[in-house]
């Protein structure tokens, strides 16, 4: 079921710098923290799309750092300089949703 997000909603779950170096922190101590209710979402915005990242961070070739400062952002340009057609393909598993215009 697709959902429809707002932009103040979106940027409201942006992370600062402490909070994603706490957050590396933890998953490197311990990679489970993911499942933890503590965890933040991770929802990022590519062309219009809202993608729920939260369950492949880990498995991100760049690292979770790559995908925690976009949280709540346009990763649009990052993402598209960054990837192939097939990563394209496989982001669109993640898509949970739109932007409310």
């Amino acid at each position: 079921m697709s959902q429809q997000f707002t932009q103040s909603y979106l940027s409201s779950l942006a992370l600062s710098q402490e909070q994603i170096d706490s957050i590396l922190d933890n998953l490197e101590a311990d990679p489970d923290y993911i499942n933890d209710e503590e965890f933040p979402p991770i929802l990022v915005i590519i062309e219009s799309q809202v993608l729920d990242l939260k369950g492949f961070i880990i498995k991100h070739p760049g690292g979770p750092h790559a995908i925690l400062q976009y949280t709540g952002k346009d990763a649009t340009n990052a993402f598209n300089s960054m990837h192939s057609g097939r990563a394209r393909q496989h982001a669109k598993q993640f898509i949970v949703g739109t932007i409310k215009e």
